[in-house]
Formats: structure tokens, C-alpha cells, sequence
């Protein structure tokens, strides 16, 4: 019995002192805030550490919006799909069917780029185009400038590389065919269908409270105003999300949806090269987004042989994000 009371002191001490992995990557990384969710084969965990901005005193929760960047990739491509399905588009279309003719689209000998050649990243369309990485920025001239002046160097289909022109032609191509905002698809052909609550391009005055802010190691805290909407690229990566609708999203790549045509058959008709998601260097069935734009980085994770699934959210930006979500997602995979 003395041996418990002595005991129980530094049991107490202990737990006191002990930080989960993500309140380390916090404190490691001079970040003030982030939330991630984890799913493992039908079971789930969100986790929230830190305050809104280095400004801020308000905890963050599952519900705190982040700027997700270009894992708003990741729901372009549901909204491709589900278009698919309901048969007001083809993967296999050419991009320049669904615009004007005065509008270019690069091609490569007689071989024009399709709607899946957007979607899966083999474009042939080079990551970096532009003079800068803050793509919501930039107008949409700015895309049908470059794509009137560029010439395809490699076949599409054949080369698989991220490229923020590609996915902004793909929400151009998308709300051309639907006739429709991309704000209003995102909502009708994702959140209601997924039940998402936090997922949008804009927020109101009485939600901005609860709105996380990004910040670099300057200091900087990036201004919710001075936003570019309406164009091509800010409907390409301005997407606010959180960890409660990640998950859910998560969980609709998993899921085990029957029928020959279904969201997830769509997504990954091609299961090397799903839509949207990239190939995890060195790893086999594992595919990823990751970002780094508007003061915020976002980490996000398939893997589909095991069932499991990771996003991760943090409010700075200049991180190894990469890095920091491999790390974070074993350390949690382990002890889950």
C-alpha cells in the first residue's frame, strides 16, 4: 500500500508533463495552432491543440476552419466524379469541349488533354508556371494568358506531376458544364451528400470568430479579406475545411460503396493514378495532397490497401509539411 501512495505522485507528475504528438509538433515548429483526424478502418479520431492565431487566446476544435490550399483539389475532383455519374461529363472528354473557342488549351502533336489528364495530375502541364506559390492571387487571366503561350513538351497521361493550372482549367471546365458557381457544386455535390458543415470558400461575419489565421515565422498573421473571388485559381485552392469534414471526406474514399458506378469506383477507375490524389514516393496504395498557401499548411493521406486515412491541419505556414505529416501519421498510427 506505501508503495502506491508513492507511487501515485509521479503518476500525476507524469501526466502532467506529457504532450500528445501533435501539442509536440506545436510547440517544435513554432506553429499556434492544428487539428488533424485519423481513420483506421472504420475507426475514428480528431484531435485539436493550440489557439486560432498567435493573436488569439480561443482554443481550436474539430470545427475550426483552415485554409486547406490545394487539397481543395481533393473535393474538385468529387465534384468531377459525381458529374460522371449523373452523366453531364466525360473523363474522357477533351478539356477544350466544355470552352469557347477562343480559348487554348495545349496539346501535344494530334493528343489533346482530357478531363482525367486534369484530374490525376498527367496534364503534361508544368508545376511551376507562375512567379509565385500564393496561386489565390492570381486572376484568372493570368491562367488563359499562360495556357494560350504554352506548348506541351510531354504526352498527356504519361507523366504524373502537380500542377496548379491544370486543377484551375479542371474548376473552370467544371462550372462550364454544370452551369453552376463552384461554390454551389462543392455544397451540392459534396457537403450535403457527405454532411459536411465547415467546408466553403467564404464564412460569415458571426463565424470569422472561430476562423483560424495563418501566420509565417515573421509574425504574420494573413488578413481574411484581400481575396480573389471569382477567379480561377482561388476556386482551386481557397477552400476553408476543418478536421470534422476531412474525416468525413476520409471516410468516403474508404468506404466500401457497392455498385459499378459509384463516387469511389470513379475516383479510382485507374487504382495507380486515383483523381485528384498523388502517389506516395517509395510506397505502394498510399497517395497524398499536401499544401503550403495563405499562411497555413495541410497535410493529407490515402492509404488504401490498409483502410486508413490521415489529414492534418496547421495555421503556419513556412513548415516541412510533408515531413511533419509522415511523422505525425506513424506516431498516431502506432498507438492507435
Amino acid at each position: 500500500m506505501k508503495y502506491q501512495y508513492f507511487l501515485l505522485p509521479i503518476f500525476f507528475f507524469v501526466s502532467f508533463f506529457a504532450h500528445s504528438p501533435l501539442e509536440k509538433v506545436l510547440s517544435e515548429h513554432g506553429i499556434s495552432g492544428g487539428s488533424y483526424a485519423f481513420y483506421s478502418n472504420g475507426k475514428t479520431e480528431t484531435v485539436s491543440e493550440g489557439t486560432l492565431s498567435i493573436q488569439s487566446v480561443v482554443p481550436i476544435n474539430e470545427h475550426t476552419r483552415f485554409r486547406i490550399g490545394d487539397v481543395t483539389t481533393a473535393f474538385l475532383t468529387h465534384v468531377l466524379a459525381r458529374l460522371r455519374l449523373d452523366q453531364r461529363i466525360g473523363l474522357e472528354d477533351s478539356a477544350s469541349k466544355y470552352l469557347s473557342r477562343r480559348m487554348h488549351v495545349p496539346f501535344y502533336g494530334t493528343q489533346e488533354i482530357s478531363l482525367k489528364d486534369l484530374a490525376a495530375h498527367t496534364s503534361g502541364l508544368p508545376k511551376r508556371a507562375f512567379h509565385t506559390s500564393h496561386f489565390a492571387d492570381l486572376q484568372s487571366r493570368a491562367l488563359y494568358s499562360f495556357l494560350n503561350s504554352y506548348t506541351l513538351s510531354v504526352e498527356p497521361g504519361r507523366h504524373v506531376e502537380y500542377a496548379p493550372a491544370a486543377i484551375a482549367l479542371l474548376s473552370v471546365i467544371l462550372q462550364r458544364a454544370a452551369k453552376e458557381p463552384m461554390s454551389v457544386l462543392i455544397d451540392t455535390a459534396v457537403c450535403r451528400p457527405l454532411q459536411l458543415c465547415d467546408t466553403g470558400y467564404s464564412v460569415s461575419r458571426k463565424e470569422q470568430a472561430f476562423v483560424s489565421l495563418g501566420h509565417t515565422n515573421k509574425s504574420l498573421v494573413f488578413p481574411k479579406t484581400q481575396e480573389n473571388r471569382g477567379s480561377a485559381f482561388y476556386d482551386a485552392v481557397g477552400l476553408y475545411s476543418s478536421s470534422h469534414d476531412l474525416l468525413k471526406l476520409i471516410s468516403c474514399y474508404l468506404s466500401s460503396e457497392k455498385g459499378a458506378e459509384s463516387i469511389q469506383n470513379i475516383l479510382f477507375a485507374d487504382k495507380s493514378r486515383p483523381l485528384g490524389l498523388l502517389l506516395k514516393p517509395d510506397e505502394k496504395d498510399v497517395f497524398y495532397l499536401t499544401s503550403k498557401q495563405m499562411g497555413f499548411s495541410t497535410f493529407f493521406l490515402i492509404d488504401v490497401s490498409k483502410k486508413k486515412g490521415f489529414a492534418l491541419l496547421l495555421n503556419r505556414e513556412d513548415v516541412p509539411i510533408e515531413n511533419i505529416g509522415d511523422m505525425l501519421f506513424r506516431s498516431i498510427d502506432t498507438s492507435f
